[in-house]
């Protein structure tokens, strides 16, 4: 149920959205520009929208797969992190009125993240990410993760991947379009439902709204999560 509404949902917003791109377009679209943008919003939105859906429905679902508990334990995690991200790259351009795009020296800052993960499979998890980070320029981002797990749970030191797909909302009103991928280890605590790691991700601009550079970004963190 969780997926149909999520289906639906998700695409009546990729076409209400491509609609308003084409009120805004003072040029005009043709039709056949018209259709294209509505099918690609359309689109993006639905599967955007199954995913959202079929996340949160799996959140508290406890269906068995094969005689079996849906994957293994966890049902479900929490993820917190703190650290320092920093720049790859000195200067960025941002708009002043009336002299134009003028440089600033980019510095690094805190980055806090929080992800609420499903564990589709004992090695898969997708989630919901917000966060945030005191950068200059700073910004906040909303995503959507996933965690790769290839090792066992019981393993002292657990290597895993982690990325996300996303916006980032950066000072000055830029809204761009990033992602961003990485490796973490992590240390199972004694209640067997936490664990203390060390993240690092690299995170870039998928957009090139911004003239000159991209945004992209290092980022190294602690991390605690907990399963249900």
């Amino acid at each position: 149920m969780g997926l149909v509404a999520g289906t639906l949902t998700g695409l009546g917003f990729g076409v209400l959205l491509s609609l308003y791109v084409a009120t805004e377009d003072d040029d005009g679209l043709s039709v056949g520009e018209g259709a294209v943008i509505t099918g690609v919003f359309g689109a993006l939105g639905a599967g955007s929208g199954l995913l959202f859906g079929a996340w949160a429905g799996s959140l508290f679902t406890r269906e068995s797969k094969d005689g079996q508990p849906r994957g293994t334990r966890p049902t479900a995690s929490l993820a917190v992190s703190g650290g320092y991200a920093d720049f790859t790259d000195d200067v960025y351009y941002a708009y002043e009125y009336p002299a134009g795009y003028v440089p600033v020296d980019k510095q690094g800052g805190f980055l806090g993240r929080v992800t609420l993960y499903s564990h589709f499979e004992p090695w898969l998890a997708v989630g919901a990410e917000g966060g945030f980070q005191t950068t200059t320029p700073h910004s906040w981002r909303l995503a959507g993760g996933v965690r790769l797990d290839p090792f066992k749970p019981t393993l002292v030191a657990r290597p895993y991947l982690a990325g996300s797909l996303g916006g980032n909302f950066w000072e000055g009103g830029e809204s761009l379009l990033s992602a961003d991928a990485g490796i973490g280890v992590e240390h199972p605590l004694s209640d067997g439902l936490s664990a203390l790691g060390l993240e690092g991700r690299y995170h870039w601009n998928l957009q090139n709204a911004v003239e000159p550079g991209t945004y992209s970004y290092t980022s190294l963190a602690l991390t605690w999560r907990h399963d249900w």
